[in-house]
C-alpha cells in the first residue's frame, strides 16, 4: 500500500510539472498524447501486478485462465525477465 501511494505521489508531481513545461511550450496536443500513452501502460502495469498477487495466492484455481491466456503468459516472462536483471 505504501509502494502505491509513493507512485501515486510521484504522479502527481511528475503531471504537474510536464503540465507547466508543456503549457509553457505550447505542446497541448502532445500532452494528450503522452498521458493516454503514458495511462496505458499504468493500466497494464497495475493489471499486472493484481493478476501477479492472485496468482501468488491463489495458484489453482486460476490455473487454467493462466494457461489459455496469451498476455498473462508474456507478463510472466517479462517479469522474470526483469527479476533476473534486477535482483
Amino acid at each position: 500500500m505504501i509502494i502505491f501511494f509513493i507512485f501515486y505521489i510521484l504522479n502527481i508531481v511528475l503531471n504537474f510539472f510536464i503540465k507547466k513545461i508543456f503549457i509553457t511550450i505550447g505542446l497541448s496536443h502532445l500532452n494528450v498524447f503522452l498521458g493516454g500513452i503514458f495511462g496505458f501502460v499504468r493500466g497494464i502495469v497495475l493489471v499486472f501486478f493484481l493478476l501477479f498477487f492472485i496468482f501468488c495466492f491463489n495458484h489453482l484455481v486460476y490455473l487454467n485462465y493462466l494457461k489459455h491466456s496469451l498476455l498473462i503468459d508474456f507478463l510472466f516472462h517479462v517479469k522474470d525477465y526483469l527479476l533476473l536483471i534486477f535482483f
